[in-house]
């Protein structure tokens, strides 16, 4: 076999050491308390938008969208409001309850609390 033949190394290109990582002693995680945290979001996040959403559908419906880009607020401008609104209404529809996605129930609030100070 070849193993067992001697071998002339000509040279190295590159040597990549081989690293074994052995744990003996594993030490457990630190049990941490978050429940205050977690119960103060739980209050925060609405139970189920619905009913916001429901309202905003009636509201959006009834008026006359803006066909110019309007400033929600500095930063964030919106350059067509009906499709800002088309979908930010089937990301909230579709993920009712995940906080997550409270931010785009924020934006539509926010976009009818500015359309009803400018008319």
């Amino acid at each position: 076999m070849i193993w067992e033949q001697e071998q002339k190394v000509t040279g190295v290109t590159k040597v990549t050491p081989q690293t074994n990582i052995i744990f003996s002693r594993v030490k457990p995680l630190l049990k941490v308390e978050y429940l205050d945290e977690l119960d103060t979001i739980k209050k925060e996040q609405p139970e189920n938008w619905s009913n916001d959403i429901a309202e905003l559908e009636t509201y959006f419906a009834n008026i006359e969208l803006p066909t110019q880009p309007i400033k929600l607020k500095p930063g964030e401008s919106i350059k067509d409001v009906s499709t800002f609104i088309e979908s930010h209404f089937a990301t909230v529809k579709a993920n009712n309850r995940n906080r997550t996605f409270l931010p785009y129930l924020n934006r539509l609030q926010e976009l009818k609390q500015l359309l009803t100070t400018l008319n």
